[in-house]
């Protein structure tokens, strides 16, 4: 799965903002007891939150399960268009946020998640998933070493790909539906050694090699 995302504002209103009570207005003893100190004014301030415009999910086959753009129902800050791709005229008719996650949530119900950094996609879609059955590909270690990346270092999706795929990806605007394909073959050239670990460590759940159709009682890997 991937996400291509798009800055909507969001406020914060500090604890204690809002009109004053005027209940008792006399100045009363106690008052005047008390040492007059200056408060600072707390102030209300926006900031800029990443909210999915479009997500794509495949599944193992690299069958295409969702890939539609999504209109966040908040106000759009900024489109990131040089990045996302994601116009104004594409979300106007979009599918609103609130039934893109209905659908997303069916899909990856009981499936083992695979995805690059996909913490940033679920929270741009305000949904979890249960940390034992995600495959992130900026987090595997092996795949870093195979790369011949920095040990510290977190690889990029572009990188990975280039370097163990030999495929060019995200020149110019991404394509979440390339993206999500990418870290799925990813995935794959370590599979075994990667679901061989969780079974070793009893961390997490492990797909079985031949549990590749969706069925109910199965897991899958999107």
């Amino acid at each position: 799965m991937d996400c291509e995302m798009v800055g909507c504002l969001e406020i914060h209103i500090p604890q204690g903002v809002g009109p004053r009570s005027t209940s008792g207005g006399g100045v009363t003893h106690s008052t005047l007891m008390k040492p007059q100190t200056k408060k600072k004014k707390k102030k209300a301030y926006f900031s800029e939150l990443s909210v999915a415009g479009k997500c794509s999910v495949v599944n193992y086959e690299g069958d295409i399960l969702f890939d539609k753009f999504i209109n966040p129902e908040i106000p759009v800050h900024s489109f990131r268009t040089k990045y996302s791709g994601i116009r104004r005229r594409d979300l106007n008719s979009a599918m609103p946020l609130s039934e893109a996650k209905v659908c997303i949530t069916e899909l990856l119900n009981r499936a083992v998640l695979v995805g690059h950094a996909i913490k940033n996609d679920l929270d741009s879609l305000f949904l979890t998933h249960p940390k034992d059955a995600i495959r992130d590909t900026s987090c595997y270690r092996p795949l870093r070493q195979v790369a011949g990346l920095a040990e510290g270092a977190v690889p990029s999706l572009k990188k990975l790909t280039e370097r163990l795929l030999g495929q060019v990806i995200q020149v110019g605007p991404h394509s979440s539906l390339e993206d999500a394909m990418s870290a799925m073959h990813l995935y794959k050239l370590v599979e075994e050694d990667w679901e061989e670990s969780k079974l070793h460590t009893g961390k997490g759940s492990s797909i079985g090699m031949r549990d590749r159709t969706m069925a109910p009682a199965q897991e899958e890997a999107v």
